[in-house]
């Protein structure tokens, strides 16, 4: 048997649930906003590039900013449609092609790429672009990506413009007034309250991409929670023997369950839908929106076709689900995110844009509630892989996650109860996370790299450039070998790693 390779896997994640040492704990994370003051605006930041993306800012001159900032490319992006998702969408796919170019043109320093758009009413949905930012930089560590809020009066943009651009890494910040935000996560205080389902007797609930496995984790849970409730499944697929099995399996259970064929893309057909099940079953109490599709790929590998049918379920599904049930007096709107859409990640530029949309809409849908435009609290949540989710990983991938991050799969119990603590004590968007608690909030603050890292002066030293470049490669070939069950012969230092047959998971 030639290029075989043989490992011991030492299970780690077993062991997790024995071992008091690594207990598996639950990690609840809520985003907030805090002040950062610029101390030191003198130090400077070296790029090879420095592009500016301007969305939506239509009164500000761009060639008036570039003569203040010559270093500087400028780009201006505005759409005549009058829809919030398609002008994302939009937008989205012009930074994509833009990044596409970017990293084709292989760089050897570092590119600064910043995106200014407003952050008041709809505008602030635009903040979503910051997914595809993040990603992009994971696949290409050239790339430092500032997404940068302002409000529409805001004065000196190219003064905001180059002190951002000297702490790279701040990826969100926003201008209040004269204060500098920056965006962060925190844990979810704990409260000893009582842990009460949304649902209700007799109740009726909506579920998008309720075919898949977080759509039917959920309609079980009500069936167990409640008596008497109706749970509308929906998804493109039409009504299949697998299908009906689960559809059975729910109905044994004690609700009334139905299966609805429709494409939540099409306004019409989300407009029809909700009419209908309102006739049929009365007034709905609530809508889970979990439907959403992936197509991983490189930036470089990927078409905007692609990223435009990834965007299409959670983005334009999303505001036409809202505007359909916007005269509801509905309980709740819960949006199944992921925690791609916080982080970034390879491969996945497009679907962490989109669920980055869905996370900023939970904000702008709960400021509507307020001043009376809708009904029923709305909460996003960045959900990790589950244990049985729809998406699956291997024993190896588990023990990769473990080790990096802390991380378990989550069980299906974590996450019901999770969500059941999130109700009450989450404003708009909750991420979760299991395993290893010590380890998982480790991995949280390695991001949070102290500022004056890149603040430091450039210092000289001797080294073997040769010599240290040879080590290093044949140390990542090994790291990489390990991952992908490769000898080290197999691996050619400038093959592109695709062809190494490796995913977005593994990657991870």
């Amino acid at each position: 048997m030639k290029g075989i390779s043989l490992r011991t896997i030492d299970n780690k994640i077993q062991a997790a649930e024995g071992s008091p040492s690594d207990k598996v704990e639950t990690l609840l994370l809520e985003p907030f906003w805090k002040t950062e003051e610029i101390y030191d605006d003198n130090l400077i930041h070296s790029y090879e590039k420095h592009l500016v993306i301007l969305c939506e800012f239509e009164e500000i001159a761009a060639d008036t900013m570039a003569n203040q900032m010559k270093e500087v490319n400028f780009f201006k992006l505005h759409s005549k449609q009058q829809e919030i998702d398609k002008r994302f969408e939009t937008y989205v796919v012009q930074i994509f092609e833009k990044i596409k170019n970017l990293i084709h043109d292989r760089p050897k320093g570092m590119v600064l790429l910043q995106v200014v758009v407003p952050h008041h009413g709809e505008q602030q949905l635009l903040s979503g672009i910051l997914g595809l930012l993040k990603s992009a930089q994971i696949e290409n560590p050239k790339l430092v990506v500032q997404l940068i809020e302002l409000e529409k009066d805001t004065q000196d943009i190219s003064g905001k413009l180059k002190v951002n651009s000297h702490y790279p890494n701040d990826k969100r910040i926003r201008y209040v007034g004269n204060k500098r935000l920056v965006n962060d996560w925190k844990e979810v205080e704990s409260h000893k309250l009582e842990i009460k389902p949304p649902w209700k007797d007799r109740g009726l609930y909506l579920i998008t991409g309720g075919a898949g496995g977080l759509g039917l984790i959920f309609a079980t849970e009500i069936a167990r929670q409640v008596k008497d409730a109706k749970v509308v499944l929906t998804g493109r697929s039409p009504l299949s023997v697998p299908i009906q099995e689960k559809l059975q399996k729910l109905s044994k259970l004690g609700i009334q369950v139905a299966y609805e064929q429709v494409d939540i893309t099409q306004k019409e057909e989300v407009k029809n839908l909700l009419q209908d099940v309102k006739q049929k079953y009365g007034s709905l109490n609530g809508i889970i929106h979990g439907a959403g599709v992936i197509h991983d790929n490189f930036i470089l590998k990927k078409t905007k076709e692609e990223v435009k049918e990834v965007l299409a379920p959670k983005v334009t599904g999303l505001v036409n689900l809202d505007q359909a049930s916007k005269n509801l007096p509905l309980d709740f709107f819960l949006l199944f995110s992921s925690g791609v859409g916080a982080f970034g990640n390879a491969g996945q530029a497009d679907y962490a844009a989109a669920n980055a949309f869905m996370d900023g809409y939970a904000k702008y849908r709960n400021d509507l509630v307020a001043s009376k435009q809708r009904q029923g609290k709305t909460l996003s949540i960045n959900w990790p892989l589950w244990e049985e989710g729809g998406m699956r990983v291997d024993v190896e991938t588990e023990k990769v996650m473990y080790e990096s991050m802390g991380m378990v799969p989550m069980r299906t119990s974590t996450g019901i109860e999770a969500l059941y603590q999130s109700i009450p004590l989450v404003e708009n968007q909750v991420m979760v996370f299991e395993g290893n608690l010590s380890e998982m909030k480790k991995y949280r603050d390695l991001g949070k790299i102290k500022r004056s890292v890149y603040l430091t002066k450039e210092s000289t030293l001797e080294v073997d450039l040769d010599s240290l470049r040879e080590k290093v490669i044949h140390q990542l070939k090994v790291q990489f070998g390990e991952i992908a069950k490769l000898n080290v012969t197999q691996i050619e230092s400038d093959e592109c790693l695709e062809n190494y047959g490796i995913d977005s998971i593994m990657i991870t």
